[in-house]
């Protein structure tokens, strides 16, 4: 942690801590009472320095609703500015239910989140997730052998965000 508060101090503007920093989960998110008062603790420090903090848990699974709001507003208790949970999809009905968790999110949160997917039903996930509340969309410049094959290709995220017409239509009145 002291490696992450020299990167502040050296001019980071956004640090990302692990939902189980100092008690380590298989969902990482850690529920030990001393490790969620050091987890706060080490957020102040890094808002005393005028930075935010995005706290992330990797569950790499399908979860249900009822576990990502859990984990998320785990997340937004302790402090930090941005969650992030990435959970996995393998099946249609899967990642069309991520889709609906997203929803979710934007409606039960007061912090920005970030929630992606991996495993074999992703891709939709991952490009539609910015239009429905994820704060962004992450993506690679291109694929290849240092990349993350689940981030989109930045300019196939830009064509679909810039052309889909996806805003509920607007009822008009005639006057």
């Amino acid at each position: 942690m002291e490696g992450l508060l020299e990167g502040m101090k050296a001019g980071g503007t956004l640090c990302d801590i692990m939902g189980d920093t100092f008690a380590p989960n298989p969902m990482e998110l850690t529920y030990d009472s001393e490790a969620i008062k050091k987890q706060k603790e080490l957020i102040d420090r890094m808002h005393s320095m005028g930075k935010e903090v995005l706290m992330s848990s990797h569950v790499c699974k399908f979860l249900p609703a009822e576990q990502v709001i859990e984990i998320a507003l785990a997340h937004q208790e302790r402090g930090a500015d941005i969650t992030k949970i990435v959970t996995a999809a393998y099946s249609t009905e899967e990642e069309l239910e991520n889709l609906r968790i997203t929803n979710l999110l934007k409606k039960e949160l007061k912090i920005p989140f970030l929630f992606l997917s991996t495993g074999t039903h992703y891709k939709l996930h991952r490009m539609v997730g910015p239009m429905l509340g994820s704060v962004m969309c992450l993506c690679v410049q291109q694929h290849d052998i240092l990349s993350t094959k689940t981030q989109p290709v930045l300019r196939a995220a830009k064509q679909v965000l810039d052309s889909m017409d996806y805003l509920p239509e607007v009822a008009y009145t005639e006057e």
